[in-house]
């Protein structure tokens, strides 16, 4: 093999070689928040290999679901690892025969995005899944921290916000109804926000009369940090005799 051949030859396989490392490199992930939000339910777990996955092929269903992700009531988990057309079913913990609810989700990569699990209780489910689109806060300007609201109580009438160190009760956010995603709006996290806190009240919207409060602040789980953005879920059963009484949960965003 003469000079021009060998460098023909080494050209070629180096070429090769590249696209080989290319094809295998992953193409990515986006970031999934999943929020249990049915009442009455028991740990919701996720089963991404369908009906005729893998893991229920081989016979090995109760082994993959004593490890699979649990989300409690009023509880969220997020997940990193899936991009694309994905399915997803949600038995609960204490039957992975049935299902709540069976999906197929689209995640873009490098999407962030939310799914709501809610329903009036775990024959009667229902669904909200958002695309995220969280605001940015550059850290050269004010302190600020970003919360929107969303109402997953089925069969709630509207509801609005107000901020209880307010005596006007003035709405920051209004007319939400059920199934309803405020837009995130910028509240300051200052020095003075962080000492003390925002206690916002979810009020009927005929009434005005507090329904539940959620009290957000260094302190709470999830805690307040500046320039870090937030949702605020209305949750539980409308109606004084409710079995699961509404209250409000804290979801943190990125």
């Amino acid at each position: 093999m003469n000079f021009s051949k060998k460098i023909f030859f080494s050209t070629t396989v180096l070429i090769f070689f590249v696209a080989c490392i290319k094809t295998s490199t992953p193409p990515g992930t986006s970031a999934l928040t999943i929020v249990n939000a049915i009442p009455n339910s028991n740990a919701l777990v996720t089963n991404f290999y369908g009906n005729t996955g893998s893991q229920i092929a081989m016979g090995d269903t109760l082994q993959y679901y004593a490890t699979a992700l649990q989300i409690y009531y009023a509880n969220w988990s997020e997940l990193s690892s899936y991009s694309g057309k994905t399915s997803l079913s949600l038995p609960q913990i204490s039957d992975t025969t049935t299902s709540l609810t069976n999906l197929t989700l689209n995640l873009q990569i490098g999407g962030i995005y939310s799914l709501f699990i809610t329903g009036s209780d775990t024959v009667h489910v229902d669904t909200l899944f958002t695309k995220d689109n969280i605001p940015y806060y550059p850290f050269s300007g004010d302190s600020l921290i970003g919360v929107r609201f969303i109402n997953l109580s089925t069969g709630s009438l509207p509801v609005l916000i107000t901020l209880q160190s307010d005596s006007m009760h003035t709405p920051i956010a209004n007319n939400i109804s059920y199934k309803t995603v405020t837009p995130f709006q910028q509240l300051s996290s200052n020095a003075n926000a962080l000492a003390n806190g925002y206690t916002f009240e979810i009020r009927d919207g005929a009434s005005d009369s507090v329904i539940t409060t959620v009290p957000f602040s260094t302190g709470s789980y999830p805690a307040m940090f500046p320039f870090k953005s937030v949702t605020i879920c209305l949750i539980g059963q409308p109606g004084a005799t409710a079995a699961v009484p509404q209250s409000g949960i804290i979801i943190p965003n990125y």
